[in-house]
């Protein structure tokens, strides 16, 4: 079974389903704003200390994504009272389920919503395919391709008081994609909410996104 399930992996890999992690890890720019809101009120919100660093699959899957990240989030207040709250935005290019069945006359479903097209020969080259859409040997794959989604992933929340400067410190934060047929792309923001007497005020700053 070991043999197939990486049998499965180097098909799915030759047929460009997938994308080979990044090596090297990056350090990102910094990123800050500063609004004035009605009434006098000024806040400024921002970033730094950026950094992301890919590792190898824990079961060394082409389907599983791993980074870890590092980050400061930080923001100021002249009035009221804010929240701090950063996190991160994960995406993946399209969603893959794929699973091995053991048996003759397995069908193989590939989901055309993604716009790519696939058939049992590119995906096992190399196998006894009849024709039609069944395999005629005695190992099958069910290929589920979709649109990938946008999934936030939180931080954490810090509140917020005038005249002090408010972080969020994170390191060494791990994020673990599973299923991920294409690049996963990942981007940090920070948001800050104001409330003053005179006004409730937001604003935010998204970070350099970073893809593998």
């Amino acid at each position: 079974m070991r043999r197939n399930i990486g049998l499965l992996a180097a098909a799915l890999v030759s047929a460009g389903l997938l994308a080979a992690p990044a090596a090297d890890a990056a350090t990102l720019a910094p990123h800050e704003k500063t609004y004035t809101a009605p009434g006098g009120v000024e806040f400024t919100v921002g970033h730094r200390d950026h950094a992301v660093r890919p590792a190898p699959s824990l079961n060394g899957m082409p389907t599983n994504r791993d980074l870890y990240v590092d980050n400061t989030f930080y923001g100021r207040i002249n009035a009221g009272t804010g929240t701090l709250s950063a996190g991160y935005l994960v995406a993946c290019a399209v969603d893959l389920t794929a699973e091995l069945n053991l048996g003759a006359e397995i069908g193989v479903d590939a989901d055309l919503r993604a716009g790519v097209s696939i058939g049992p020969e590119s995906v096992l080259p190399g196998l006894d395919v009849d024709m039609g859409p069944y395999l005629g040997a005695g190992i099958g794959v069910d290929l589920s391709l979709s649109p990938g989604t946008v999934v936030d992933l939180p931080v954490g929340e810090h509140p917020l008081h005038p005249g002090d400067e408010g972080y969020l410190f994170s390191r060494d934060r791990r994020i673990h994609v599973e299923g991920c047929g294409g690049p996963l792309t990942v981007q940090p923001y920070v948001f800050l909410t104001v409330d003053a007497a005179e006004v409730r005020a937001d604003g935010a700053v998204f970070g350099d996104p970073f893809t593998l």
